[in-house]
């Protein structure tokens, strides 16, 4: 056996997070899936800006499949570009990507963009409390 490999930043694998995930029930896993796509597409929107150029989700897929290429379940590239694409509208991909890796995949481009980004960094309580209040608006739509 090679030895053992861990990620730049976990992504969900321990017992302990299992363990409360496991206690999480339907209506919880649903408001968590929304608090963490509304805080998923503030983060990215501020980090790529208003509009998204053609080449940057590339740029920043590469970058973000060298800084999890370690995590296990390992990010799928198209996984990662579909998304941040659909934060911009472009949202034909989300069908074609399971909930679970959604999921995992926004958790980990949101913690890298946090962890990379100073200023979205300091200002991550607007974000969340952002995150918030968009995550309710789309449970009760």
């Amino acid at each position: 056996m090679g030895q053992e490999r861990h990620p730049p930043w976990p992504v969900s694998t321990s017992c302990r997070t299992k363990e409360l995930q496991g206690q999480i029930g339907s209506d919880e896993h649903e408001a968590q899936f929304m608090f963490i796509g509304a805080l998923f597409a503030g983060v990215t929107t501020k980090y790529f800006g208003e509009r998204l150029d053609r080449d940057e989700p590339q740029k920043f897929v590469s970058g973000t499949m060298h800084d999890f290429r370690t995590a296990n379940p390992p990010l799928k590239a198209l996984s990662v570009e579909g998304l941040v694409r659909g934060a911009y509208g472009e949202d034909r991909f989300f069908d074609e990507i399971p909930a679970k890796e959604q999921m995992i995949t926004m958790c980990a481009v949101t913690r890298k963009i946090v962890d990379q980004t100073p200023e979205i960094r300091d200002s991550l309580d607007g974000f969340l409390a952002d995150a918030e209040t968009l995550g309710r608006s789309w449970m009760d739509s």
